[in-house]
């Protein structure tokens, strides 16, 4: 399908706007705005409208995400009613399938459909993705070496490769590729935070604070803030972990929405096992995708979750949720 001039120019700028920034609140709004002028001089323009979609999603991030997940579902089916093969959509909607119904049969299903639909030399990076969502890592990791091999340098790779250094915990190495990625995109939200992650899964908390502090500069998250607090209780005493955790159970009180994962975060980095479990029940309840995404997350493979993996509970959920062992 052709793409008038015009549409196309302002949409390489929207993307252009998004990786330079990652997700923040700007970004997301200034890439909309960037789409929605394409749509004005190309209606039917399927990329634009996919992504002025995305944002949407992305904006609504602190918010339960059931209000969300609906709408977004609605608009990529629109998309694939007029293209079956376009990716991006089929990638969307499998995460609605798994996120919000928790049905893996279906996950699969659109998940194949987009990995047949990708160029072959992103096929690979994606193909990992989803294989570290169901738990295979090992396959995940072949087919994460053969996406690294083609050398790819945007954003989206960048964030590939990071992500799969914080699923197999190789923190040390993630350091390096998040350096070179800040080196290309350094207002990039997303890999302050990773930098954050790693620097504190390692020990170094002076420099991981350092690091939290500059992506809460770049855009203020519940992740963030969660973080922050799993920082205070390694590094202890205690006193000021709770004093961060405090501030998530405050934002209720505020009529903001709490994320339930991340409170839960904070809660299993201070030992309270009992509270992280209830605060990882609410989090399924609203159909939190961090419970099942592994990147920088997931119920199986969240580093900051360690200590529940002896109690009956977690695996309770993990079943529940079709995860498994």
């Amino acid at each position: 399908m052709r793409v008038s001039i015009e549409a196309l120019g302002l949409y390489r700028r929207a993307l252009e706007t998004y990786s330079s920034k990652g997700f923040t609140q700007a970004a997301c709004n200034d890439t909309m705005r960037l789409c929605q002028q394409a749509l004005r001089h190309d209606p039917a323009y399927l990329d634009a409208q996919f992504t002025d979609a995305y944002m949407r999603r992305n904006l609504a991030m602190e918010r339960d995400p059931a209000d969300t997940w609906q709408d977004v579902a609605n608009r990529v089916r629109a998309i694939l009613a007029k293209d079956d093969t376009h990716a991006a959509a089929l990638d969307q909607l499998a995460g609605f399938e798994l996120d919000c119904n928790h049905n893996w049969k279906a996950f699969g299903e659109y998940s194949a459909r987009c990995l047949a639909a990708l160029p072959p030399v992103l096929e690979p990076g994606l193909r990992a993705f989803q294989l570290r969502i169901a738990g295979r890592l090992e396959e995940a990791r072949a087919a994460q070496a053969r996406f690294e091999s083609n050398g790819l340098t945007n954003c989206d790779s960048f964030l590939l490769n990071i992500s799969a250094r914080w699923v197999d915990r190789q923190h040390a190495a993630n350091l390096i590729e998040i350096r070179r990625a800040l080196q290309v995109y350094p207002q990039n939200v997303d890999f302050w935070i990773y930098l954050a992650h790693s620097l504190v899964a390692l020990g170094d908390f002076d420099k991981g604070i350092a690091a939290i502090n500059r992506a809460q500069a770049l855009y203020k998250r519940q992740e963030l803030t969660a973080l922050l607090g799993c920082a205070y209780a390694r590094m202890g005493p205690t006193n000021q972990a709770r004093a961060v955790l405090q501030q998530l159970l405050d934002l209720d009180s505020t009529s903001q929405y709490t994320h339930p994962y991340f409170v839960a975060r904070v809660y299993a980095a201070l030992g309270e096992n009992p509270k992280a479990l209830d605060w990882l029940e609410k989090a399924a309840e609203v159909r939190s995708e961090s419970l099942l995404i592994p990147d920088g997350g997931g119920l199986r493979t969240d580093c900051y979750l360690d200590s529940l993996r002896d109690e009956p509970r977690y695996w309770q959920l993990c079943d529940r949720l079709g995860l498994g062992k």
